[in-house]
């Protein structure tokens, strides 16, 4: 898969780009920072972190900031199919 901009990676997810930035800001996604480009991108370890994430926050119900928080030291940065079969019980 081919390196993807903030702009598509917000419209192939359906969440705005200040989310994405927000995700960043606090450590739960890491664009690749490519000096001869502009623009953030993101490589396939980042949408399989930003889909996990998607897929917990769906599931879950409690509040954002807490929710968030919790994720950043709970969801390993490992592949999806690793980090699917881990327990999350504890978030």
């Amino acid at each position: 898969m081919e390196l993807q901009t903030i702009s598509q990676v917000s419209k192939h997810f359906s969440i705005s780009t200040r989310t994405l930035r927000y995700y960043e800001q606090i450590g739960l996604i890491t664009p690749l920072k490519k000096e001869d480009f502009a623009y953030r991108v993101y490589d396939i370890e980042a949408i399989t972190r930003l889909r996990q994430i998607i897929i917990l926050r769906v599931l879950q119900s409690k509040p954002l900031r807490a929710t968030l928080s919790k994720l950043r030291t709970k969801l390993p940065r490992s592949p999806l199919s690793v980090a699917l079969l881990k327990p999350l019980s504890n978030i």
